[in-house]
């Protein structure tokens, strides 16, 4: 796995404990104490949106990559991945 694969990978599991934290406070605080709720939540939500846009530029960039290989090497390689061989 490259760099960028687990950069992305912890990226994604990361934006998943900040979901679940943000789910675990809403039940717990937000009918009791909406202002609080926002308040707190607040912090969290401007993370998974940095997270997100992280994630939109790297799929950008694999984009780019993609259309740079000549096509005699795009269906080469789609042929391998679908043989379960790992390209390096």
């Amino acid at each position: 796995m490259t760099s960028n694969e687990t950069r992305i990978r912890v990226t994604i599991e990361q934006m998943g404990r900040i979901w679940r934290a943000l789910a675990s406070l809403k039940d717990d605080l937000l009918e009791k104490n909406p202002k609080l709720f926002a308040l707190m939540s607040e912090g969290c939500l401007d993370d998974l949106q940095r997270m997100g846009s992280e994630l939109d530029q790297y799929l950008k960039q694999l984009k780019r990559a993609a259309r740079s290989v000549p096509r005699s090497n795009r269906s080469r390689r789609r042929s391998s991945v679908r043989q379960g061989a790992r390209i390096v």
